[in-house]
């Protein structure tokens, strides 16, 4: 199965000469970047590459175990605006052209990225608890869904079998159920597994591969929101296409900028009662009523098998450690999109960068990083 990189489809940014001349005057506040650069991608790299070094910022670090709070409340209301975050730059330098992704304006959002307190405390709430995860994930990135809920701190299992996948969902602390390569039987357990998780009140996230492609696996989504994921996770075109619009997905791919999918992301989140976490370009997070947004990563994780898999499974990782669904999506968003603009600083290729991947993550809120 292709890489689908956290649901991004990076499509080239087809712009007019009104929309060129506003990121014009935005980039020369940016004498490094090029309105040549800013057209090749929407992220701040102008290629997977051949970036030129620059100075790391040095992770903070959390030492010992620090007194964890109880359940935060659910966010529902606008937060204070956090500009300095690591995707400002990103977010200033083409809000103009973003009238261009499918949609004319995107609504307004609040911004999280790392370093942030929430989610340096979402992080180590996550490494103390190390929660066991039941994965119902596609065989093709099974293994590196694994490796990075290693990486963090939490215990992956892939259970799969119909006969154990009702009894094991109950027994965990949170679900991950991915429609990538779905069979008959797949389906089953998955059903099973979601209904014991709900009956148990194990969370648990879906990620719906490729729906409103194939008649079979949308069916099955459709069934499956019946016993109410905590967190919906998936690119533009399958939560299009789960909202009830015209997705347009290319297999796993998605043909639609994430900012086109918010408004359906909203309607979803409202109607099924979930936390929908759009991935692309720039991520999308929305309980139906706040959004929040997460820019970063780097384009070379289209690159690589099961990315965007394994974050799906992420978010069933800070779920299982007792974060609030928008929270969980958004510091799983977040750490993704830090790790990834680490390790491609450093990689040569889609093999250095996988290693460098789950390296970065393992550092990541570790006292031992």
């Amino acid at each position: 199965m292709k890489a689908r990189a956290r649901g991004r489809s990076f499509k080239y940014l087809e712009t007019t000469i009104n929309t060129k001349q506003a990121i014009d005057a935005r980039l020369s506040q940016t004498p490094h970047q090029s309105i040549e650069s800013a057209h090749r991608s929407p992220h701040r790299f102008t290629s997977p590459l051949s970036c030129p070094a620059t100075e790391m910022t040095r992770i903070p670090v959390i030492t010992g175990k620090p007194p964890i709070a109880a359940r935060w409340a659910f966010m529902t209301s606008p937060l204070p605006d956090f500009a300095e975050s690591y995707g400002q730059l990103h977010h200033d330098a083409l809000s103009g052209a973003r009238q261009t992704e499918g949609r004319t304006k995107v609504p307004a959002s609040i911004q999280r990225n790392w370093p942030h307190p929430d989610i340096e405390a979402d992080m180590a709430r996550l490494r103390e608890r190390a929660p066991l995860v039941h994965c119902l994930t596609n065989f093709v990135a099974a293994g590196f869904t694994a490796n990075v809920l290693l990486a963090v701190g939490a215990s992956p299992a892939m259970v799969i079998a119909q006969q154990e996948a009702a009894d094991f969902a109950a027994r965990a602390d949170a679900v991950v159920i991915n429609l990538g390569t779905i069979t008959a039987a797949s389906a089953g357990a998955m059903e099973q597994a979601a209904s014991a998780a709900a009956g148990a009140g194990t969370p648990w996230v879906l990620d719906p591969v490729a729906v409103g492609v194939l008649a079979f696996r949308s069916g099955v989504a459709a069934a499956l929101l019946r016993d109410r994921p905590a967190v919906i996770r998936g690119n533009a075109s399958e939560i299009l296409a789960l909202a009830g619009a015209d997705g347009g997905g290319k297999g796993v791919d998605s043909t639609a900028a994430s900012s086109a999918a918010v408004d359906a992301a909203r309607a979803l989140a409202g109607r099924i009662g979930a936390v929908v976490a759009v991935s692309g370009a720039t991520d999308y997070v929305t309980n139906g009523t706040a959004l929040i947004e997460i820019a970063g990563g780097h384009p070379i994780m289209t690159r690589v098998v099961g990315t965007g898999c394994a974050l799906g499974a992420l978010i069933a990782a800070f779920l299982g450690a007792d974060v609030p669904p928008q929270r969980a999506a958004t510091a799983a968003s977040a750490v993704f999109a830090h790790a990834a603009e680490r390790a491609a600083a450093q990689s040569r290729g889609p093999g250095s960068f996988a290693a460098a991947f789950l390296d970065e993550l393992s550092c990541i809120g570790n006292a031992a990083g």
